[in-house]
């Protein structure tokens, strides 16, 4: 009986051994055929043009185009400049694409890595030559040996495939962007120490922050030195995240800042007011462009009275 049992289990083990073997020869090489490592590999030197039907803006095409050694951004009538550091992150993306692993050949499947119709889709050319087109979907996120969160993941689908596939990281951060979101939302860029004076211009209390020598001076107060660093901290690098499309102004500004600096250039900073809490505001640093700004936001942090730089 015992030999009987032993000869049976052999069998069984010849058995599963040869199911094994037969899967491997007649299935691995149509998935190995389908499972691709480089998704996306480019001489991103080479790329004069990125298009993109973000998720988020509900498939208005948005353009990235080189001129130059520049990039400025398009979507339908209008143009922008682009925000520092955008396309140079998402080059390094484009770079060296690869997929970890590919989850589904079924296409009833992409609704569910969100790599359908409704996503992120990304077009890359170089002088009108198309170099990848695919789609960017949802992240997802690994867990560790210790059940923590060990890393991030992105499907992605080929357009010409069905196969979609993972890719580590937040790729989609990198997509799906509207247009505001690439812009750039520079308002002012100070260096305390190229300015000579600052001129307040309001309609009632104007003043002027002003160095002489070393020692900064608000009239003839003698300013606070904590509080005139406070506010050059500030303006040094302020940006303005909403942007006000369509501005034409009826008047000349309620507020406005004059910089002088110590070689005479001089940059400016305006405000209308919109309402008790909203503003319209631009600068010098990027003429014709106008921003949405709060009481409690850019506007407090800008113009300011004379108080708040002395004792």
């Amino acid at each position: 009986m015992k030999k009987y049992s032993n000869k049976v289990l052999i069998i069984a083990l010849v058995v599963l051994i040869g199911i094994f073997v037969l899967s491997k020869v007649f299935r691995s090489p149509k998935l190995e055929s389908n499972v691709r490592k480089e998704l996306v590999t480019i001489d991103t030197a080479k790329i004069t043009e990125v298009r993109l039907q973000p998720a988020k803006a509900l498939g208005q095409e948005i353009k990235l185009i080189k001129s130059g050694k520049k990039w400025k951004l398009l979507s339908d009538s209008k143009e922008a400049k682009v925000e520092a550091g955008t396309v140079e992150s998402m080059l390094g993306v484009l770079m060296n694409l690869q997929a970890q692993r590919m989850v589904t050949r079924k296409k009833e499947k992409w609704d569910t890595f969100e790599v359908g119709e409704n996503s992120t889709r990304v077009s890359v050319y170089a002088d009108g030559k198309k170099l990848t087109d695919f789609r960017v979907g949802k992240t997802g996120f690994s867990q560790g040996q210790g059940q923590g969160i060990s890393g991030a993941y992105t499907y992605i689908r080929m357009m010409d495939e069905e196969e979609v596939y993972s890719a580590e990281g937040f790729i989609g951060s990198h997509f799906n962007r509207s247009f505001n979101d690439w812009r750039d939302k520079t308002f002012l860029r100070v260096n305390k120490e190229d300015v000579d004076r600052i001129e307040f211009v309001y309609p009632d209390s104007s003043f002027v922050l002003e160095k002489r020598d070393s020692t900064w001076f608000v009239g003839d107060h003698p300013a606070s030195v904590s509080k005139v660093d406070g506010y050059f901290n500030n303006i040094r690098f302020k940006n303005v995240n909403e942007f006000e499309e369509g501005f034409v102004s009826d008047g000349d500004p309620l507020l406005k800042m004059n910089i002088v600096k110590t070689d005479g250039a001089q940059a400016t900073a305006q405000a209308w007011i919109k309402t008790e809490e909203d503003w319209v505001l631009t600068s010098s640093f990027q003429e014709g462009v106008y921003f949405t700004g709060k009481t409690t936001g850019a506007i407090k942090d800008v113009f300011i009275g004379k108080n708040q730089l002395i004792d």
